[in-house]
């Protein structure tokens, strides 16, 4: 399916899944069918109301700490007038505080930028500046907004391979828009900041399986009744203190790691949320990412199975439904999976940024006060193994973007988390160690046409079998998230 969004002073976007990984106002999907979509949509806008008073005294916004989502085209249109102006794009770890983006268009004169550069900009400044309606006591102030869309389907398709289920309404669950989303704003100070969003949205078995629902169900966005509902909301909640240098964050949301489009080598752009603890330091030459990701330890029957009988202990899960084996001796292990990732961002000219990452997965335990050290080398605590189960695998990567010419990026990155050396050939017992390596390189361009922009793309990414995957699910580079429906003959879901 090839979906492109275009707005003035905004951007081109696409969406598809898997190779090829190119794309010039979106992208193919590599599927053999080709669907087209056409989506009526209709957006509406709803202040809840406030008390007079506070509409007349406290337009003062939610302050420089305000943390934008990766998702918020205010990234794109920063980065579009910095392109325009031969400056390099924003930082590549994407959860930045409106304070921060101000700093990044500080360098841009408006004046000398295209006519679709300076709408770009006056779009950006007028989200920087955002005045909502908001009620402020005490230094303490909300905002309320409700955005509703209604969207009718027409998914026209090959007919599917056989076996495939097809009906001609049928669109994916990512394509799909929430029926409403109430964005629940609050501040405190010019310190605090913080959001939860409330949506109204179908879940994915009521998109994946039509069959459950009732005749032309799934054409629209509206759930039909309330067992289609997707309860595992809110899918964004968070809380944010610090200021422009200095930032501490928990909460749920997307998160970017690096400039590329399509993922990073260290974490995954497919989650639509990540559970996350998450410190930023740093200014306009140097900034320092500490990312903390709490992933579900969840494993197969099979790879419980697998994994007690290479340890010699029992296979029972103690009745718990993610996987646990009881040690021998009466002991329990840890279930706990933790991402854990370190980032140093270098910007020593106005075109170029480097980035040096390391991060370690730890699973079967739970992490420790050590790894919220920002300058620890995770590597170095060699956590491998533990009473018989592996417990920890390293990554280390290196980031590089260049802008060689006004509104024109190159960028790539490399990763890797294994290596192999004589002591690992001596403690695995055996001469074949394989290297676990992938490299990411692409160009991506933000050229101004017509009123917009046009933002051609390509990129390259190259990996061999073993990267990520480790002697255990729970220290593999992957995610797992147990989804459960409330639609009739259903199960619980892990989607990966």
């Amino acid at each position: 399916m090839i979906k492109g969004v275009y707005r003035k002073a905004s951007m081109w976007q696409g969406a598809a899944e898997g190779p090829p990984r190119w794309g010039v106002r979106g992208r193919p999907t590599g599927k053999r069918r080709t669907t087209r979509m056409w989506r009526v949509v209709l957006f509406l806008l709803v202040l809840l109301p406030v008390p007079a008073h506070a509409e007349a005294e406290a337009r003062s916004g939610m302050g420089g700490v305000r943390v934008f989502p990766v998702d918020h085209e205010v990234y794109e249109l920063v980065a579009a007038v910095r392109g325009e102006a031969g400056l390099s794009e924003p930082w590549g770890s994407r959860r930045l505080t409106a304070g921060v983006l101000e700093r990044l268009l500080e360098p841009v004169d408006r004046n000398v930028l295209s006519p679709a550069g300076r709408a770009a900009y006056d779009e950006a400044r007028a989200h920087l500046d955002e005045q909502p309606l908001v009620h402020d006591a005490l230094d303490f102030r909300f905002a309320v907004e409700t955005e509703v869309a209604l969207e009718a389907y027409l998914n026209l398709a090959d007919p599917p391979e056989e076996g495939e289920p097809y009906e001609w309404g049928q669109v994916d669950y990512g394509d799909r828009s929430p029926v409403f989303s109430i964005p629940l704003e609050a501040a405190f100070g010019d310190w605090v900041y913080g959001r939860a969003d409330a949506v109204l949205r179908e879940e994915r078995l009521a998109v994946s399986r039509p069959d459950l629902l009732p005749a032309g169900g799934y054409r629209t966005n509206v759930p039909v009744g309330v067992p289609p509902i997707d309860f595992h909301f809110p899918f964004r909640a968070f809380v944010a203190g610090g200021g422009e240098n200095a930032l501490l964050e928990v909460g749920r949301d997307q998160l970017r790691w690096g400039p590329a489009e399509t993922t990073s080598l260290a974490l995954s752009k497919q989650p639509d949320y990540y559970d996350f603890l998450r410190l930023e330091l740093g200014g306009e030459v140097f900034r320092y990412t500490g990312l903390m990701v709490s992933l579900e330890p969840r494993l197969t029957s099979e790879e419980r199975e697998r994994h007690a009988a290479e340890l010699d202990i029992s296979g029972s899960d103690g009745g718990h439904d993610n996987g646990t084996v009881e040690v021998s001796g009466g002991e329990l292990p840890d279930y706990a999976k933790t991402l854990v990732l370190h980032r140093f961002e270098l910007a020593p000219t106005d075109r170029i940024r480097v980035a040096v990452n390391e991060g370690l997965m730890f699973g079967n335990r739970s992490p420790d006060l050590r790894m919220a050290n920002p300058f620890l080398i995770l590597h170095n605590l060699f956590e491998w193994r533990d009473r018989g189960l592996w417990t920890g695998a390293a990554f280390a990567g290196l980031e590089l973007s260049v802008m060689p010419v006004r509104n024109w990026t190159v960028y790539g990155e490399f990763g890797m988390n294994q290596l192999d050396t004589a002591f690992k050939r001596e403690a695995y017992d055996t001469d074949d160690v394989p290297d676990a390596f992938a490299a990411l390189a692409g160009v991506r361009g933000r050229v101004p046409w017509r009123g917009g922009y046009f933002k051609p793309w390509l990129e390259l990414v190259q990996s061999n079998p073993w990267f990520g995957v480790r002697e255990h699910p729970r220290t593999s580079f992957h995610w797992r998230r147990r989804y459960v429906s409330n639609m009739a003959e259903t199960q619980r879901l892990v989607t990966e």
